[in-house]
């Protein structure tokens, strides 16, 4: 998901931005992997 994401934002705007968005969608996986392991209850 997370590449087709950042795909999509190379696509849809200059390299400068979508560079720039690629790095902010980077560093806040962690957190949103840290906060979807913390919120999903064990299988």
């Amino acid at each position: 998901m997370t590449i087709a994401l950042a795909k999509l934002v190379a696509e849809a705007t200059d390299h400068d931005d979508a560079e720039r968005v690629a790095r902010q969608i980077g560093e806040s996986l962690p957190a949103l992997v840290e906060h979807l392991i913390r919120n999903d209850p064990p299988h």
